[in-house]
């Protein structure tokens, strides 16, 4: 993304450079810090408690987007930087038309127990490709109706492996705008590989 239209969209949500948090320190950080007081499972409750705990740019801007209730925001036109929001399927992301910068995008499922697992996908890109960097990737919670916390989760408790194949360059993760099928694309200088991971409740199960 240019450098213009970050200062844009700062401005537009009213936001100051000190307030933000970095990919990197979320990366470093959010296995060590709960997410307590997180009244009820609806997405934009869990979203709000999620950018309170780890504020940035693009949550600020989804959750502006939600309380306003609107359902597609455009920040910046020539980037087409735009919020989506499809309360709906319960899912939203920020995204462009492929420049460099950052992206977000974030759903859930519902659990067979009655409870939620929260994803949310973040990364850097240069046009359509991933950057490999530790901070690119997804990040699970499962929210619990009783305790009122969003407990953090590792993909390999949730039945995802992923296979790399050889020279993959970076790793981009699909959230389904419909449906219970995730999708992790391993990039490579060939192209990409994707799996296919659909939830069933309690786990993923991968495609064959």
């Amino acid at each position: 993304m240019k450098k213009y239209a970050f200062l844009f969209l700062l401005c537009l949500v009213g936001m100051t450079a000190q307030a933000q948090t970095s990919l990197e320190d979320i990366d470093k950080g959010w296995a060590k810090k709960p997410i307590n007081n997180v009244v009820n499972g609806s997405l934009g409750i869990m979203l709000e408690r999620f950018d309170q705990t780890w504020p940035t740019w693009m949550g600020t801007a989804i959750r502006d987007a939600m309380e306003k209730g609107e359902s597609k925001v455009v920040l910046n036109e020539e980037t087409e930087l735009t919020v989506t929001i499809d309360s709906k399927n319960g899912y939203v992301e920020v995204s462009d038309a492929g420049t460099d910068g950052e992206s977000m995008s974030a759903c859930y499922w519902n659990r067979s127990n009655g409870h939620k697992l929260l994803a949310i996908n973040d990364g850097y890109f240069r046009g359509e490709q991933a950057v490999m960097t530790e901070s690119t990737g997804i990040t699970f919670y499962k929210y619990d109706n009783a305790t009122r916390k969003l407990n953090l989760t590792y993909e390999a408790e949730l039945g995802v492996d992923i296979n790399m194949p050889s020279g993959t360059t970076g790793v981009t993760y699909e959230l389904p705008r419909q449906g219970k099928t995730m999708i992790i694309n391993c990039h490579t200088a060939a192209g990409k590989t994707p799996n296919r991971y659909t939830w069933n409740g309690s786990k993923f199960v991968k495609e064959k």
